[in-house]
């Protein structure tokens, strides 16, 4: 594994180059810098829109849209730099989707098939997607880092436990496969949890501007998981 990325967290000034701030300060890579968020976080718009009621097509047309006007936005200014990026992008959201607009029509058709979300508010499922979001990308960078020291079939072995504990005898299967001792598998677990923790939080850190708005980032999208898995109980 490579070390350990370090995520600032003492000084604000650490953050100085982090996409939102470099977006939300008028940077010359503000445009660059925006886009980038914005490519990374489609998602959590969609999910809002299909828990509104749009169908699936719908809600890509709509995403598409709006993140077509949101590309010619003018980075910066005291908008920007009062927000954080996900509160931004949900304001931005439901601007564009004022106007005079109406809400979209139920999407009855999909909800008999049982592709529609369960009902709940909106805006949680598009918590739940900015959250789903910083942990799918922090995955993928922990499987690349795998893949390059060459420990990706230990990874594919252990990444089912990375938030939830092995079932009685789950690792000890594992490591006859893998050909490795228990313990050294679970120490290998431990790792990964770590590493895990420490590339999401470098996810989220890159859409705030300072560590105060890190650790409110780290709250609520954790609360949006654990509403999320009451729902689901």
């Amino acid at each position: 594994m490579k070390p350990a990325a370090t995520v600032p967290s003492s000084a604000d000034a650490a953050f100085a180059t982090t996409r939102w701030s470099l977006a939300s300060a008028r940077s010359d890579s503000a445009r660059e810098a925006l886009n980038a968020l914005c490519l990374r976080y489609r998602y959590p718009v969609y999910a809002y829109l299909r828990r509104r009621g749009q169908a699936p097509n719908a809600a890509q047309d709509t995403t598409r849209a709006f993140f077509e006007q949101l590309a010619h936005a003018r980075p910066g200014g005291a908008e920007w730099a009062a927000r954080r990026f996900r509160e931004f992008l949900f304001a931005r959201l439901c601007d564009f989707l004022g106007g005079g607009q109406r809400a979209p029509a139920e999407d009855t058709q999909a909800r008999a098939r049982g592709e529609a979300c369960a009902a709940d508010d909106p805006a949680r499922a598009f918590e739940r997607g900015f959250a789903l979001a910083v942990l799918t990308r922090g995955l993928r960078h922990l499987r690349d880092e795998a893949s390059e020291s060459g420990h990706l079939e230990m990874f594919d072995a252990l990444e089912p436990y990375l938030a939830r504990e092995p079932a009685v005898g789950a690792l000890e299967a594992a490591s006859a496969r893998l050909g490795a001792r228990p313990l050294a598998l679970a120490l290998a677990l431990c790792r990964l949890r770590q590493r895990f923790r420490e590339l999401c939080d470098a996810e989220l850190a890159d859409t705030v501007r300072g560590a105060p708005d890190l650790a409110a980032e780290r709250r609520t999208l954790q609360h949006a998981l654990d509403a999320e898995a009451r729902h689901a109980a």
